[in-house]
């Protein structure tokens, strides 16, 4: 099909449609010869790029390849089949757009065929402004001496320690001479062992507790005495308020929500906020609120106990302003028998020190 057709002696429409399809004969030859030409010299170009992406080459090595295949480049008529092509194609488009050519006519089906070669270059291989990329290993060669060679690797850590939880990524790295050929071992020049500790999750830890509460002040208890009356001589029942004894330690039993703090020591510190009761060892009224917050240590190997200190907020009940110890003064007629009225409860900071079991 990309052979002209004769063109007889004849006079006429014919002959003038002869000579249109020897035209556009004629410019799809052109065509055809110049996007050879390109594409063949485009494949080649990819072809010798990719040796920038051989693992098995150093930097100077691949430099070296590039300047050796850069002196073997022959794209010294690059340039004059590009412009050829554009113009071959403009030509194409003004001669197809002839009144005299039928729409049957099977020259058709060669315009079509080379239109759609020379689309499927312009895709690949021009930019937005109609402009042919780069074609010469020369840009490659300065990319590549300036260009700091490096490989990532990401990879998920399996490492794990005895309570199942992530340590550390361990790498064996080998270092021997590159060989260029293939056949036979290179020798070893030495090994490196590299232990990638791994980030863990700052996810808090629960615990139980005994912690001593030394609030500050003390913790001062009271004597409440009642004296009876005299009905007959109207004199009210009574009631004296004495000391009493004095808790300056509570037994507190609470948990905690623990912090660690990641070190390289034996020793893993954490930080902590809590709470715990007191007095639970008699009615329900006399138990004793502690908010705790501090610092603990324990052991790496066994961590599992901490111990435990810092301070705290402890609910005390402490005798109202209106009341003074011995003195006495008539009994409420509603008073209850704890004598509840008496007191409120006022939270006094203090230290706690204890020791902790985590889960």
């Amino acid at each position: 099909s990309n052979t002209p057709p004769e063109i007889g002696g004849g006079r006429g429409a014919a002959s003038e449609l002869d000579q249109l399809k020897s035209n556009i004969n004629s410019t799809i030859v052109e065509m055809h010869k110049s996007l050879t030409y390109l594409n063949q010299a485009y494949k080649n170009y990819a072809v010798n790029k990719m040796i920038i992406y051989d693992k098995t080459l150093t930097k100077d090595e691949i430099v070296n390849k590039l300047t050796e295949l850069l002196e073997k480049e022959d794209n010294t008529l690059f340039e004059v089949n590009f412009n050829a092509l554009k113009k071959a194609h403009t030509q194409l488009q003004d001669l197809k757009l002839n009144e005299s050519l039928p729409a049957d006519d099977p020259i058709w089906t060669d315009i079509y065929t080379i239109e759609s070669i020379n689309e499927g270059f312009a895709l690949n291989y021009l930019d937005e402004e109609g402009n042919f990329k780069n074609y010469s290993l020369k840009k490659d060669i300065v990319e590549a001496e300036n260009t700091e060679f490096s490989e990532k690797h990401t990879f998920l850590a399996k490492a794990y320690d005895k309570y199942n939880s992530f340590i550390s990524n361990e790498f064996i790295i080998v270092f021997q001479e590159k060989s260029i050929k293939t056949i036979g071992s290179s020798s070893v020049d030495f090994i490196k062992i590299i232990s990638v500790p791994i980030k863990q999750a700052a996810l808090p830890k629960w615990s139980l507790g005994v912690d001593v509460a030394f609030p500050f002040g003390g913790n001062d208890l009271f004597v409440v005495n009642e004296i009876k009356g005299d009905y007959w001589n109207d004199i009210p029942d009574s009631l004296r308020i004495g000391p009493g004894a004095s808790r300056n330690a509570l037994l507190t039993l609470g948990t905690k929500l623990s912090f660690d703090i990641p070190t390289d020591k034996s020793l893993l510190p954490s930080v902590f906020i809590g709470a715990g009761l007191s007095g639970t060892d008699v009615s329900k009224n006399e138990w004793t609120l502690s908010l705790l917050m501090g610092g603990g240590v324990r052991l790496k190997k066994f961590p599992y106990f901490s111990l435990n200190a810092g301070l705290c907020f402890t609910q005390l009940k402490v005798l109202k302003s209106e009341f003074e110890v011995n003195s006495v003064f008539v009994k409420p007629q509603d008073a209850d028998y704890d004598y509840d009225f008496l007191y409120q409860r006022k939270f006094k900071p203090g230290i706690f020190a204890g020791i902790g079991f985590l889960f």
